[in-house]
């Protein structure tokens, strides 16, 4: 099924122009029988940046979008790979490599419908370039308890060996 997509007649350009501003999961069809747990799985991912490697291409005046979803528990295990065709105010095609993407409607496909919609609703152009973990700036977790507080040290002794 991705192979007819993938032939040398695409035209990829990453260009958010096609994407239609009004991109929501009401595009999926069948979207009221998607579970919260599946959309809030979905919008963890898109925050949290498990959502990458996004490229979108026409072909034949169809928009095609396709991205990798790091996958939450086998880390060593490679990506999910997913698709999404969008055609008038709806999705006509999409899956994703996951058990339950075969029918479309996974986490990971919520994950990519809500990662378009934050590049949209950011009025990004294009779609951005994927940043290294050193280009981003390190985070430090803060204390969740009050009693870790920081305290000063005693001073230390010299050290002195036996016999010198």
């Amino acid at each position: 099924m991705a192979a007819q997509h993938r032939n040398p007649t695409n035209i990829t350009n990453d260009s958010l122009e096609k994407i239609p501003e009004t991109i929501a999961i009401s595009y999926l069809p069948e979207s009221e029988s998607v579970s919260k747990k599946a959309l809030a799985k979905g919008l963890n991912y898109f925050t949290q940046g498990y959502i990458h490697d996004l490229r979108i291409s026409e072909v034949n005046g169809a928009v095609l979008v396709d991205a990798r979803c790091w996958r939450s528990m086998r880390k060593n295990d490679s990506p999910h790979s997913l698709h999404i065709e969008i055609g008038q105010q709806k999705l006509t095609e999409s899956y994703c490599t996951c058990n339950a993407g075969l029918n479309g409607h996974c986490s990971h496909i919520v994950g990519l419908i809500k990662s378009l919609q934050g590049l949209k609703l950011h009025n990004c152009s294009r779609v951005p370039d994927q940043q290294s973990c050193t280009s981003i700036p390190q985070t430090v977790a803060c204390a969740s308890r009050d009693k870790n507080k920081p305290c000063t040290c005693k001073p230390l002794g010299s050290c002195k060996t036996p016999g010198k």
